[in-house]
């Protein structure tokens, strides 16, 4: 009688998990939803559900663990490197901080022109959202799914990853084109792209048919 990893005891999986690397762990988990939510239980994921800045990051807000909202929420979980404190590094020597130099003692050795620059300028200019560690978690994780559904379902084109509910939709229609709906999204900045019930949600009225 064959047996599927699926059928293993719980526990019996939960140590396979233990001695499994980030990697390893998310080909496994992206091997069927089955294996997703025996990861939200693993990681204990429900701990997260009264912390409002894990709910964000995370992006399942408030899904049941076998949804597909949820299941890119502990994909991105396992894409992600030290959100658990039990990854954190041991702590090292907090070296003492430089003494810093009074502005006189600067001014005496920077050019005056270039000082007065240092001093006015206003905070730094924010990276652009691609290169944030946010952004690139999700692109990270678009294409994880992407990867994953083109192996799977032998779905062509990738997808787009919903910005408030973490739904994927296609890019591309049965025809190989994309749809009018995933080139709407592909001009929109990652951080407006929605899938249509979360676009709907946020249209005005008159708009909502």
């Amino acid at each position: 009688m064959p047996l599927s990893l699926s059928d293993l005891p719980t526990e019996i999986l939960y140590l396979i998990f233990k001695r499994l690397d980030r990697p390893s762990k998310l080909s496994l988990g992206l091997t069927g939803p089955h294996f997703l939510t025996l990861f939200a239980a693993y990681y204990d994921l429900d701990r997260y559900r009264n912390e409002p800045e894990a709910i964000e990051k995370l992006g399942y807000h408030w899904a049941s663990w076998d949804e597909p909202a949820a299941l890119a929420a502990v994909i991105r979980y396992l894409a992600m490197s030290g959100h658990d404190h039990m990854d954190d590094p041991a702590p090292g020597t907090i070296s003492p901080p430089e003494a810093v130099e009074p502005v006189d003692e600067l001014a005496s050795i920077l050019d005056p022109e270039a000082l007065s620059h240092f001093l006015m300028t206003d905070e730094a200019v924010p990276p652009p959202y691609k290169d944030t560690e946010e952004g690139k978690e999700d692109l990270l994780v678009q294409c994880i799914v992407s990867d994953w559904l083109e192996t799977r379902f032998n779905v062509q084109g990738g997808c787009i990853l919903c910005a408030e509910c973490c739904r994927w939709v296609f890019r591309r229609g049965p025809n190989g084109r994309h749809t009018r709906w995933a080139q709407k999204m592909l001009n929109n900045p990652v951080w407006l792209r929605h899938c249509g019930r979360c676009a709907a949600k946020h249209a005005p009225p008159e708009n909502i048919s």
